[in-house]
Formats: structure tokens, C-alpha cells, sequence
């Protein structure tokens, strides 16, 4: 039930803006550099655990990066899965996400205030869905179009 809340206010927050980070992810991605990363047939999970806690202890202003989890039950399978190991030196925190994305078939996606990982291709930019009222038989053809010529089949 607690799980379900904190999932709900992750996903509320990313999409009605309530940030918990100062900077703009990708950006602090960019500025955390790595000094090293080993790893050896870890879950991905696990992984993102690690990058949660090297990102907020290499981070200046000790705030870290907010990750937002979108996975359907076989995603959470791949996450439980030990199917990543990287050794890799002075490596930017977006490049190990890339990289742990990669090991493990999952998508990433750098919102303004989380990471978002999922199971699924995540769209480009930003969703939106809006409404429009149209005036009853706007869109009804036998009113704004004329009726089709019949075609000459005759060969």
C-alpha cells in the first residue's frame, strides 16, 4: 500500500511539476562524474539502487537524482533479474544509466525532475491531451464535403 502512495506521488509530481530537484536531471546526470564503477551480474534494481546513492553522495548539494520506475510484471522481472556487470572509470552518472539501460532491455527517459525507466519505449517530450468543442456536424463528411463522383469502371 505504501509502495503504491510513493508511486503515485512520484508520478504526480513529475507530471504537475512539484520538482524535488534543483537542477534539471540530464544536466546533473551530465555533472556527476563516476570515479569507478564495477559491478558483476547484478539485477538492475539493484543497480539503479547503487546509482541513486552514488548520485546523491557525488552530488555538491547532497540532493541526488529522483528515479520513477514504469514497469509492467514481466519489466519486473527484467529488474530482478542479474543481468548487468560493467567495470568503467571517470564515467558520467547519464552514461551509466545509458549503459545499465542497455545491459538489461529497459528504455530511460531524462524528465525534468526524474529519470524514468521503463519496460516500454517512453515517448519523446512532453503529453498532452486537449479537448476542442466543435459546433454538431462539423466533422459529419455528407455535410462538409461533396458526395464522391461515381467511377467509370468501363475499361
Amino acid at each position: 500500500m505504501h509502495a503504491s502512495i510513493a508511486r503515485f506521488f512520484c508520478l504526480a509530481s513529475l507530471f504537475l511539476g512539484l520538482g524535488f530537484a534543483r537542477a534539471e536531471t540530464a544536466a546533473l546526470a551530465r555533472k556527476i562524474v563516476v570515479p569507478e564503477f564495477r559491478i558483476a551480474d547484478a539485477t538492475p534494481a539493484d543497480v539503479f539502487q547503487r546509482l541513486r546513492d552514488l548520485a546523491k553522495e557525488l552530488d555538491p548539494a547532497r540532493q541526488g537524482l529522483n528515479f520513477v520506475f514504469r514497469v509492467t510484471p514481466e519489466g519486473q522481472a527484467i529488474m530482478r533479474q542479474p543481468s548487468v556487470t560493467m567495470e568503467l572509470r571517470n564515467i558520467p552518472l547519464d552514461k551509466l544509466v545509458e549503459y545499465t539501460c542497455l545491459a538489461a532491455g529497459l528504455h530511460y527517459r531524462f524528465a525534468e525532475e526524474a529519470v524514468i525507466i521503463a519496460d516500454q519505449p517512453l515517448a519523446e517530450g512532453e503529453m498532452r491531451t486537449q479537448v476542442f468543442q466543435v459546433a454538431p456536424g462539423v466533422v459529419d463528411p455528407p455535410r462538409t464535403r461533396a458526395p464522391a463522383k461515381p467511377i467509370d469502371r468501363r475499361d
